[in-house]
């Protein structure tokens, strides 16, 4: 088991619903008596799976057995750890005020980019964060984040510290906070923008203080990309999905990069376990498949004009 510090769940299958199409081109030749060979084209579809003529394809996936972390991930540093194997990925929250998406201070996040403009990410997460520190007061926030960023780059944070997420991203993140002098907190919530939903927390881990003092639960996403459409979905048991929002990206590009972290006051022993992370893509069948059958169809059509000509002239 691998182990970093910068200062079993229920079983998954991989997403894979493909359906492939293939175009089977049967070169058949007629003499017509003049010097004339009429192609005819045959195009035999092959399905898959599914009935869409889509193929999804594994993008990346990580069921974290491994004893080392998939040299796919890129390490940002900052506060915070993590451990893996035996089917698991723990990230510690640690402090003190460190933050992927921008605080004082970074909070080490793992990162992994990727192009393309529609995909799902999914994924399982089960947290234990502590809501009061050892001397029984607030531990403040305790937060891990699974954002995903549109645009590439590192920006400033409002309180000067670096924000790994930058200016265009989509997090879901869940948080307690027994806040000495304000209003406690204890949520999960999802946000793009100005688009949030902070109201998708098990009925059974809401509470403040939470049950035994612990922010827990395990939660499924599925973070969902249709060409300029961001769709986060969350489901309580990993079968029953239900929708936090569904809106429209900015200036939506190619570029795509998924980031778990968190958000954390102080360090007091917070972490969340991700079971696996696994990203797939769906793409249409080659473009040039289709044009060597509209470019076949002229030939087609006129072959068999040619030969209803050539009977009649007989």
């Amino acid at each position: 088991m691998e182990t970093s510090n910068s200062s079993m769940s229920k079983m998954h299958t991989p997403h894979k619903e493909v359906a492939t199409v293939s175009a089977v081109f049967t070169g058949s030749t007629r003499n017509l008596h003049c010097g004339i060979i009429a192609p005819l084209l045959a195009l035999t579809f092959i399905a898959g799976s599914g009935t869409s003529s889509a193929v999804a394809e594994t993008i990346f996936n990580d069921n974290f057995t491994e004893t080392t972390l998939n040299s796919a991930w890129i390490t940002l540093p900052g506060q915070g750890g993590y451990s893996v194997g035996d089917g698991e990925l723990r990230y510690f929250n640690d402090g003190p005020q460190a933050s992927t998406t921008g605080w004082i201070s970074p909070a080490l996040t793992l990162a992994f980019p990727f192009a393309g403009t529609n995909w799902e990410i999914q994924t399982e997460a089960t947290y234990n964060l502590q809501y009061l520190n050892s001397f029984g007061g607030s531990s403040g926030a305790q937060g891990p984040e699974v954002v995903v960023k549109f645009a590439p780059g590192v920006t400033t944070g409002g309180s000067g510290g670096p924000n790994y997420a930058g200016t265009n991203y989509a997090v879901i993140e869940r948080d307690v906070d027994a806040c000495s002098g304000c209003a406690p907190s204890n949520y999960l919530a999802a946000s793009y923008g100005a688009v949030s939903n902070s109201n998708l927390i098990n009925p059974t881990d809401a509470g403040t203080p939470p049950p035994n003092d612990i922010g827990s639960g395990t939660y499924w996403y599925r973070i969902i990309r249709d060409g300029g459409t961001l769709t986060i979905e969350y489901s309580y048991d990993g079968d029953d999905y239900q929708t936090a929002f569904s809106t429209a990206i900015v200036d939506p590009t190619n570029y795509n990069e998924l980031l778990l972290g968190g958000i954390t006051w102080q360090g007091v022993g917070s972490y969340t376990d991700y079971s696996y992370v696994d990203i797939t893509g769906n793409s249409a069948p080659e473009p040039a498949t289709w044009a060597m059958a509209l470019t076949g169809l002229p030939l087609i059509l006129a072959g068999g004009l040619f030969r209803r000509r050539y009977r009649k002239s007989r």
